[in-house]
């Protein structure tokens, strides 16, 4: 059997070899260049974690936690859209929002993290540590913790690391903690309202269960993931996107190479879900919802000034029919 190394050298030459010989749909790419390009990152919360004198505490304050591989330290493909979102919809309803992406010093996003730990566990250490800090140093601010992916599942771990902090908001885009073991992960409280969004159509598989033939090695990993892929496109995607796509692509099935026993093991126990990482899991940021899971934590923030907390633990699952194109899928 060749090394981990090699195996990997070789995957991704083969990666880049499929690649080059997949349509690049110009016409496609040359439409998307137009559209703006989105947020990667945000360090909103830097002046008052850092007790920055005269810093202003937001009333709506929320940490992210981007996924896999994604770029900044709120990614192009859901947390860069959802907090361009979010301010917009903050600002009118007249609410003061701050934003802080997890830092790549805190959180480096890489494959180990997600399959060997199940969700970085110094993701979640910062993202609670950070949240105790934020909620010392502005008592009356409403925080919600969010994350896509693995940002998801390290959201979700951060809860043990809150200690008395009170959490307005559990904000969850793609969460894959179903193909994990969900008593492993620490309850939200009841006060913590939980808004989850998976997309139904088409399945995203890392969210939502669905049968699917393992491959039965990493080669034929890579051939899955591709195939996946290799006629995907949408017209509202940035120059970001495009290029983050394809880069994606490569470094996945070359860090997948690596883990290439991990994977053999999870492939024999089941556990092929947790490598099913289609389109679908990307599209968050381009379908609307994340405008939706603006307007409804903006909701959340405004019925716990009503009512002073939010009692009720909803699951909130089935996002709209996506309205984007999917070619050939």
């Amino acid at each position: 059997m060749p090394s981990p190394t090699k195996l990997a050298r070789s995957t991704a030459l083969a990666s880049l070899a499929i690649l080059s010989s997949l349509p690049q749909a110009t016409s496609v790419a040359n439409k998307a260049i137009s559209r703006r390009e989105v947020t990667v990152s945000a360090n909103e919360w830097d002046d008052i974690l850092k007790g920055k004198e005269g810093a202003q505490c937001a009333e709506l304050a929320v940490i992210f936690a981007r996924g896999t591989f994604d770029t900044g330290n709120l990614g192009v493909w859901v947390g860069g859209p959802f907090y361009d979102a979010l301010h917009s919809k903050a600002a009118e309803e007249g609410i003061r929002v701050a934003v802080q992406g997890v830092s790549k010093q805190d959180y480096p996003a890489d494959l180990p993290g997600y399959i060997l730990e199940g969700g970085s566990n110094s993701c979640a250490a910062a993202m609670g540590r950070d949240i105790q800090k934020y909620h010392e140093r502005c008592p009356d601010a409403k925080i919600a913790a969010w994350g896509w992916s693995q940002g998801s599942l390290c959201a979700r771990k951060s809860l043990s690391h809150l200690g008395p902090s009170p959490l307005l908001a559990l904000g969850l885009f793609g969460d894959p903690l179903s193909a994990w073991d969900p008593s492993a992960w620490p309850p939200p409280r009841p006060s913590t309202r939980v808004l989850s969004y998976c997309s139904t159509a088409p399945p995203d598989p890392l969210c939502r269960h669905m049968r699917a033939e393992a491959p039965s090695d990493m080669a034929g990993y890579t051939t899955w993931v591709l195939h996946a892929w290799s006629r995907t496109y949408d017209a509202r995607l940035s120059r970001a996107q495009i290029h983050a796509m394809w880069g994606l692509l490569t470094v996945l099935t070359a860090e997948a190479a690596k883990l290439a026993r991990q994977f053999a093991a999870d492939v024999v126990r089941g556990r092929f879900r947790r490598w099913m990482l289609t389109p679908e899991h990307f599209w968050y940021g381009l379908d609307g919802t994340v405008e939706r899971a603006a307007a409804e934590l903006v909701e959340v923030y405004r019925d716990s000034g009503e009512e002073g907390e939010v009692e009720v633990e909803v699951e909130v699952y089935g996002v709209r029919v996506r309205s984007f194109v999917m070619l050939g899928w």
